[in-house]
């Protein structure tokens, strides 16, 4: 008897389910876009932005921002912005805390600038960091949240964006960033929240 197509060259569901399962690429329960091995990897980059190691604490935050960067994975980067969030202590290096803001502004892009908007407290004091390039993209963050719907949640801290604009131009190296932000602020629907500030450039 001739063996049934079913039976020749075609791996029962079964099998081809736990060929996925121990690839990783089964979707967890309450499906975000992430695999399995996927989320495994995102608690991993979490966990390794607590290291002593900042060469590890850089990787991983770039990896997360990665991440950010997909249609897929950007909810699931933003569900734990604890560790992300802790990297922009002014203990922390430079290059860490550049790659922790890039992160930040790319979930803002990926439709996740509300998430993002409720923990920009932790933003604030690196407007007025004595890098200039810490300054500038911590500014520039407040501006794509404004410019990605978050205008009204990031508004109240319109004074400390022109304090960062004021304390730029102390240091001789006056940056247009926070313009741009209290611009794209004003643009949003928030014209009250900045009028008064922006006067005083006039």
């Amino acid at each position: 008897m001739e063996p049934s197509s079913a039976t020749v060259g075609s791996p029962s569901r079964w099998l081809r389910a736990r060929s996925k399962v121990k690839l990783g690429l089964t979707a967890i329960d309450g499906w975000t876009g992430k695999t399995l091995a996927e989320e495994r990897q995102i608690k991993q980059y979490n966990e390794d932005l607590k290291s002593r190691d900042v060469d590890l604490r850089l990787k991983a935050a770039t990896q997360l921002g990665t991440f950010a960067a997909g249609d897929r994975l950007a909810e699931a980067v933003a569900e734990d912005l604890k560790q992300l969030l802790e990297c922009l202590n002014p203990r922390e290096s430079q290059s860490v805390r550049l790659a922790v803001l890039g992160t930040l502004r790319g979930l803002a892009e990926k439709k996740q600038a509300f998430r993002v908007s409720m923990h920009t407290y932790a933003v604030v004091p690196l407007l007025t960091d004595e890098d200039p390039a810490i300054q500038r993209k911590a500014a520039s963050l407040f501006r794509v949240l404004a410019e990605e719907g978050a205008a009204s949640t990031v508004a109240r801290f319109v004074p400390s964006i022109m304090s960062g604009f004021e304390a730029s131009q102390r240091n001789g190296n006056p940056l247009l960033a926070p313009l741009d932000a209290l611009t794209a602020i004003a643009e949003a629907g928030e014209a009250a929240a900045s009028a008064e500030l922006i006067e005083r450039l006039v």
